[in-house]
């Protein structure tokens, strides 16, 4: 499964798809893309790739049977990974270049988190404009990824953010809970 990490942040999603992919031999995942605009979370998410990557030679040289590998990790010519593009400068083109299967995201919770009691809150918050830009390119891609995972605080469920994201994925026939 070809996948595409938006706001990798540190590599959370990664490490989980790993961990997923260790317990279920049949799964099968590659990064095909990340992003996350902080230099610092891109470096922490390299070094746990390759910590990953050295654990779990431990474990295939003790096992006695076959152990599920890592998530491959592609590298496209036009980013490494994570890459430090702006999420809200990608196109259309380049995310149906990408062909994933999954995307998986955290996007940014400030705007929609409790203790943001500011008026600039939700889509008017402009860390919300990443997603925004996202669910249109969704909305128009020719090849739009087979599942999305999103993950976010309380408050984003009832956000305009939130019921965007639905109409885009109702418009594209996506079955969402």
């Amino acid at each position: 499964m070809r996948v595409v990490e938006f706001y990798s942040g540190i590599g959370g999603w990664s490490q989980a798809l790993w961990q997923l992919q260790l317990q279920n031999s049949h799964l099968q995942f590659t990064i095909v893309a990340a992003f996350d605009v902080n230099v610092a979370a891109n470096d922490v998410y390299r070094n746990s790739c390759q910590k990953s990557a050295r654990s779990l030679y431990s474990v295939k040289s003790m096992a006695n049977g076959p152990v599920a590998k890592l998530p491959k990790l592609a590298h496209p010519s036009t980013w490494e990974i994570p890459s430090l593009k702006s999420i809200d400068q990608l196109t259309v083109a380049e995310l149906d270049t990408l062909s994933a299967d999954l995307w998986v995201m955290s996007p940014p919770c400030q705007p929609h988190t409790r203790n943001n009691k500011t008026l600039k809150r939700d889509t008017a918050d402009s860390r919300s404009n990443s997603f925004l830009h996202l669910i249109r390119c969704l909305e128009v891609m020719e090849k739009p990824p087979s599942y999305i995972a999103l993950e976010n605080v309380i408050g984003f469920e009832t956000s305009n953010s939130c019921e965007q994201f639905k109409a885009a994925l109702s418009q594209r026939k996506y079955n969402y809970q």
